[in-house]
């Protein structure tokens, strides 16, 4: 009986979450003389006359249809798009052969309720050496908004189940050795499974500067001895050095990815974006394992969004007229749309829907979002996200559940005209004239809206945003028609299932609730903690990890005008204010690698965390005497625990090459880090159990002075010297146009660097007598070569 009555509970919340959503528009297909008819009569192929009962198989701009309990197989290899339906609605199989290569091209695929669209499965996949190839057409002419006005069409709508396996390969490796410019292989960590000659692979880059163009190459799979990978003989060499970093005893790794899949979703036009395909997927009986999304998504991160509009004089959000709608949110390669919950680990077998799974599908190319949880319970696991503008993984709403384990975004672009802001990222962000749900447009890798989530194995590279961040308010949803509050509803989480998700410990938490539900049941997301995060890894990006408005309870909400949202908040539990919740939950984040970002990590609003093995390494090649050659900010902060903070605690933390280390501002009680105190910065190389400078404040600044370098015997070395009375000096130095430096603590004046014949260095050195929280720049520097 008390699974029964979960599964119910599970059930309407899954409805009453949708209910409150405005409704997905499915138009009916189009008629007319230009849109022939077809309706499959018998199971058969696609291409066969009798399977439809007609003299022909369907062409160009048919209408297609396939009844319940009848199924219809691709088997065949279209040469172009002459004979591209207009429609098809799926109410029985639309299934695609697995014992030969297909390529079947479509304006609209869409599942009905009841319908499946199947490709293989689990136990027989498309084999390797076959392709199967699904490909979205488009007219050039834009949307007949008054036919769809939602723009729903175009791509894969699916009400009912997708079943989709192609042949398994590794989606990504570790590299171990450096690989720099003009190399041609590298050195694995392990050996990947089933990469093909000529199969499309992305090395990650390892270097950030704003506004600098990304570092990640393009290649293809040459061959494998052991675990020494080459690039194919037709490729060239890589342009870029791909280099690691070591600190304390930890090299982390960067990666390289496998862009290419055997069975490929893609859109035959990717310019303009309203003529590119899109996969929405509304069924949580839906599985697809191994499929490439290329060239799909048309909302476009990279410019706001114009579907809503802000009212400030009423602080109401406002519909945009159908027919004026140019930029609609929620058009994306991978959008696991309101699927319903199902079966998760804490409920056993209670759940009434199973669990949605996406496993090893790659995104390349996408304006806006590729892979996206919505209000859904989804599994992803060893995904890949490429060249995406607003971010690579999505949890929008806030109320989602399920897994994010062993994914990786390279390449997150952002809207160029939203700068590099480390606050205004998604509400109050005059930058963009719709800031009410318009959010992860900066290039995140990583981009959580909700806590109930299982997050391990996350890896970002080259992204302008942030590679990982947990912003787990929640969203407001716009689409709800209660003209008496503002912007709509926001999204909740239900108090009912919190047990369910976090377990005993959760019988004390008494969070807030909205004041649209007079029950009291639907909860503040922002009151829950994160339910797991670990083993992160987050280089070349703008910041690392970011923790903003996650498990803090200090303030009521967005206060600021014209938001207000504190006045839709009913307080806690035996509370009269809603700024104060009782009782938290403490969660935890631990194993974090970030290195080559502008900032490591970054805190804000943020309480009731335990973070574990942090590392932030910084080997950028910024100049801080020489400011003009910096066409940004100087990476300055390994670890900016700014503005609200409240109970957050680091243990095993190591910072290394950062300005300040760890700076504090504005903490609240209870922020420690073991080994720090909060109000005094650890500036320069490396900071574990205490500060660079032994004496912070014991000292004033004195000058170092450089002195002439002295090359050793054979030009293999030089000695760089220096005049100073610090105890403690930090010399760094690099190869002239390198993007790294090499830092030597020592409380010598000199130091010996080994040099490469006929290399030009530079250097820089600084004693060590920083006050606290003053970013001192180098105070000496000079230039040598052999």
């Amino acid at each position: 009986m008390k699974r029964l009555l979960l599964a119910v509970t599970l059930l309407l919340f899954s409805l009453s979450v949708s209910a409150m959503d405005m409704f997905v528009f499915i138009p009916s297909p189009p008629t007319g003389p230009q849109y022939p008819v077809f309706r499959a009569v018998t199971n058969g192929a696609w291409n066969v006359p009798a399977t439809w009962g007609a003299p022909t198989a369907p062409g160009l701009n048919s209408v297609v249809t396939i009844p319940p309990n009848l199924t219809v197989t691709i088997d065949h290899l279209e040469l172009n798009n002459t004979n591209a339906p207009k429609w098809v609605r799926v109410e029985g199989t639309l299934a695609v052969s697995t014992a030969v290569s297909t390529r079947f091209y479509a304006e609209t695929i869409h599942v009905a309720m009841g319908g499946t669209f199947s490709l293989g499965t689990s136990m027989v996949p498309l084999p390797l050496g076959k392709t199967a190839e699904i490909i979205f057409t488009s007219p050039a002419a834009d949307f007949d908004k008054v036919w769809d006005p939602q723009q729903i069409t175009r791509g894969l709508i699916a009400d009912g189940s997708v079943k989709v396996y192609g042949i398994s390969r590794t989606y990504a490796v570790a590299v171990t050795n450096d690989v720099p410019k003009t190399a041609r292989t590298m050195n694995l960590l392990s050996v990947p499974s089933n990469w093909q000659p000529l199969d499309e692979l992305v090395l990650a880059g390892t270097y950030f500067r704003r506004n600098a163009a990304p570092q990640d190459e393009l290649r293809h799979f040459g061959s494998l001895s052991g675990t020494l990978l080459t690039i194919h003989a037709t490729d060239t060499a890589f342009q870029n050095d791909h280099l690691h970093v070591s600190t304390s005893g930890s090299t982390p790794n960067f990666h390289i990815a496998n862009l290419t899949r055997n069975v490929i979703f893609k859109s035959d036009v990717a310019s303009p974006n309203y003529r590119r395909g899109h996969v929405m997927l509304m069924n949580s009986d839906t599985q697809i394992q191994w499929a490439s999304f290329i060239n799909l998504g048309r909302t476009d991160k990279g410019t706001p969004l114009n579907d809503y509009t802000l009212d400030r004089t009423n602080g109401k959000t406002v519909k945009t007229a159908d027919a004026n709608i140019t930029n609609i949110r929620g058009r994306y390669p991978v959008h696991i749309h309101k699927a319903g919950y199902g079966p998760q680990p804490w409920d056993g077998s209670g759940g009434v829907l199973p669990q949605t799974n996406i496993t090893g599908c790659v995104v390349v190319n996408t304006p806006g979002w590729a892979f996206v949880n919505h209000s859904s319970n989804v599994d992803f696991r060893r995904n890949v996200a490429y060249d995406f503008t607003g971010a690579g993984f999505v949890s929008e709403d806030g109320d989602e559940i399920g897994y994010f384990v062993n994914n990786i975004a390279i390449r997150g672009k952002g809207d160029p005209n939203a700068g590099y802001d480390k606050a205004r990222i998604n509400f109050a962000n005059f930058a963009r004239p719709q800031p009410v749900a318009d959010f992860a447009f900066n290039g995140d890798g990583f981009w959580f809206n909700g806590p109930a989530l299982h997050v391990n194995g996350a890896i970002a590279s080259g992204c302008n945003g942030r590679g990982v961040i947990w912003h787990t308010t929640g969203a407001v949803n716009i689409h709800t028609f209660d003209s008496t509050l503002p912007y709509g509803h926001y999204t909740f989480f239900l108090k009912d299932n919190i047990p369910l998700v976090y377990g005993a410990a959760a019988s004390s938490l008494k969070p807030r609730t909205w004041k649209f539900d007079p029950m009291h049941k639907s909860v503040v997301i922002a009151d829950l903690p994160i339910l797991a995060c670990s083993n992160i890894e987050s280089y070349g990006n703008f910041i690392g990890l970011h923790l903003r408005f996650n498990n803090f309870d200090d303030i009521a909400w967005y206060t600021e005008d014209p938001y207000n949202f504190d006045m839709q908040i009913d307080p806690a539990e035996l509370q009269t204010s809603i700024s104060l919740v009782p009782t938290r939950l403490k969660e935890t984040i631990t194993g974090v690698q970030a290195w080559n970002d502008e900032t490591a990590f970054a805190l804000r609003y943020a309480g009731d965390a335990d973070l574990t093995s942090f590392t932030a390494i910084n080997r950028l090649d910024y100049d801080e005497i020489n400011a003009a050659q910096n066409p940004s900010l100087a990476p300055a902060y390994g670890v900016e625990s700014f503005f609200n903070l409240r109970n957050i605690k680091f243990t095993g933390l190591i910072t290394d090459g950062w300005d300040v280390a760890n700076f504090f501002n504005n903490v609240q009680n209870s922020a420690s880090v073991t080994g720090f105190d909060p109000g005094t910065p650890s500036p320069r190389n490396y900071a574990l159990t205490g500060t660079w400078d032994k004496s912070p404040t014991a000292m004033a600044c004195a000058a170092v002075t450089p002195n002439t370098p002295i090359i050793g015997a054979g030009g293999t070395s030089v000695t760089l010297r220096w005049s100073g009375s610090a105890t403690t000096y930090l010399a760094r130095y690099r190869i002239a146009g390198s993007q790294q430096w090499t830092y030597v603590q020592t409380t010598a004046t000199s130091i010996v660097v080994p040099t490469t014949a006929a290399r030009s260095y530079v250097w820089q050195v600084i004693g060590g007598c920083d006050a606290k929280h003053t970013i001192t720049n180098y105070t000496a520097q000079g230039s040598f070569g052999t």
